[in-house]
């Protein structure tokens, strides 16, 4: 019940502004090559401050894998601000999660310059990277056959033109995962891609390449065939039908929901009549490998990977629809979209730096354990979230929260089994459900650091915050040593004063 207000808040937020976009002479039509580019092309004529266009790479035929950047400082990456992106069209016959974010795209440059507070604070405090089609080449071979009979088969141009299925092209990492699992202190991030051969198809080696470009955080791959949200993991181990959840599987379950409750017909799987699946999805989300297993698969490999958090978005039965409904499922979309997307700031966040505060630390460990013991959360009262950092007051003034860890028991901690690491300035983002977590940061030659921190809902009071602070300084072990050498000599010093006998440190 807990997750019931922040889908109430993010309504909220989102329906609270109205922006005229599209307005009554807008045109819904499907975008060929051109026309896509032409929409990027023109949103960045209208908004240049605020987007930058880029391709991380070709098709197997050589089309680019346009991308728009849409930021308050495009092309730069700014220090604690997270990084999303949304990803459409894998499958090219699958079009409604292209023509949706082609819709996205010009609506947020027009919200931003129309002063819609909810786009305004979500571009400036959101570096946004949208990738309508991530395989062209399917797409143009769907759309040829739509322009002579108005319908596309089930699977014509699901294929790159290789014939080969992106979404199963991934390495399978997953079982690496399963292996490691298995290990007392195995790994569980960033996990290597062993036994790959170099066959993978040039829009995945492309998107993979983009992947370790940027320090994604949240992430979405949009489908169609069906209705619902798809969350990790997406197979398990020999590959069997069945409930496989990630470390993170209250986080992910948080993630689908918000889309689905923010779907005007997700999450109450109102459904086309004609759809050929006859799946029914509790509160219109699915564990991936629960409904069916797949291998290769790109929100597994984000998320073994990578720190990138990515659900399958299936945004409706008709796969390839009629242009006249092109505006439904905008209309269904739209404040899923946008709700999704300020998920980025859930969680906490923070920076972690040397002892000096001079210089951030790259690729430092983040691990984190909830505390389930509420009734000792509740002594340290609640943290107000954007408020500052927990554990510094408690609502009875006894200073109990900074020394919850003196008494704080192994049971108390539900320790999460994969961690996140720091980008190239030290910063990091955990998505995180709400509550009060034992955080640890620790890198190679520093002692490592551990601390209270609470992640709260993004909108708890209808307001958009980001993720809560949670920064460490740690100390070298070089530097220990050095002042541990510079407090043995001020001793000496003194007991030779005290007792006027020289001596020198050998």
């Amino acid at each position: 019940m807990r997750y019931i207000s922040l889908f109430l808040a993010v309504v909220a937020v989102v329906w609270g502004s109205e922006v005229e976009f599209p307005g009554p002479d807008y045109k819904f039509e499907h975008h060929n090559a051109e026309a896509l580019k032409k929409v990027l092309d023109d949103t960045h004529k209208e908004c240049p401050e605020l987007t930058r266009i880029y391709s991380p790479g070709t098709s197997k035929l050589g089309e680019e894998l346009w991308v728009i950047e849409i930021s308050d400082n495009p092309g730069e990456h700014e220090l604690g601000e997270p990084e999303f992106k949304y990803i459409g069209n894998m499958h090219g016959n699958e079009v409604v999660g292209r023509e949706v974010l082609l819709v996205l795209i010009p609506y947020m440059c027009e919200a931003y310059k129309a002063g819609d507070p909810d786009m305004v604070w979500l571009i400036d405090h959101t570096r946004i990277h949208i990738m309508p089609t991530m395989n062209p080449d399917g797409y143009a071979k769907a759309y040829a056959q739509f322009s002579k009979t108005q319908k596309v088969d089930w699977t014509n141009g699901r294929a790159n033109a290789d014939g080969e299925d992106l979404n199963r092209d991934f390495p399978d990492i997953d079982k690496n995962f399963f292996r490691q699992r298995e290990k007392k202190n195995g790994r569980n991030h960033h996990l290597k891609v062993q036994n790959v051969d170099d066959d993978l198809e040039p829009e995945t080696e492309a998107v993979i390449n983009w992947f370790k470009s940027e320090p994604f955080v949240l992430s979405a791959n949009l489908h169609g065939g069906d209705l619902v949200a798809n969350y990790p993991f997406d197979t398990s181990i020999g590959d069997k039908q069945m409930y496989s959840a990630t470390p993170d599987d209250d986080i992910f379950r948080l993630l689908a929901l918000t889309y689905s409750a923010n779907h005007l017909k997700m999450h109450d799987q109102v459904k086309d009549p004609n759809c050929i699946t006859s799946d029914t999805f509790k509160d219109g989300i699915t564990n991936g490998a629960n409904w069916y297993p797949v291998p290769g698969g790109m929100q597994d490999f984000n998320y073994l990977r990578f720190n990138t958090f990515e659900l399958t978005l299936e945004l409706g039965c008709d796969k390839f629809p009629p242009a006249a409904r092109l505006e439904e499922f905008w209309e269904d979309n739209k404040p899923a979209l946008i709700a999704y997307m300020k998920m980025a700031h859930a969680g906490i966040k923070g920076i972690v730096v040397d002892s000096y505060g001079n210089e951030g630390i790259y690729n430092a460990t983040i691990s984190v354990g909830k505390i389930t013991d509420d009734k000792r959360v509740e002594l340290c009262g609640k943290q107000e979230c954007g408020k500052g950092d927990f554990g510094k007051w408690n609502k009875e003034g006894y200073g109990i929260c900074d020394k919850l860890e003196d008494w704080m028991e192994e049971d108390d901690i539900n320790y999460r089994n994969h961690d996140v690491t720091t980008a190239q300035q030290g910063d990091y983002w955990r998505l995180l459900v709400p509550g009060a977590y034992w955080v640890t940061a620790y890198a190679p030659g520093y002692e490592p650091v551990t601390q209270i921190c609470y992640a709260c809902n993004p909108n708890p009071d209808g307001l958009n915050h980001e993720a809560n602070d949670c920064s460490f300084a740690l100390e070298s072990v070089y530097e220990t040593d050095d002042r541990r050498m510079e407090l043995l000599e001020r001793f000496l010093a003194a007991q030779r004063v005290r007792n006027e006998i020289p001596y020198q440190l050998p």
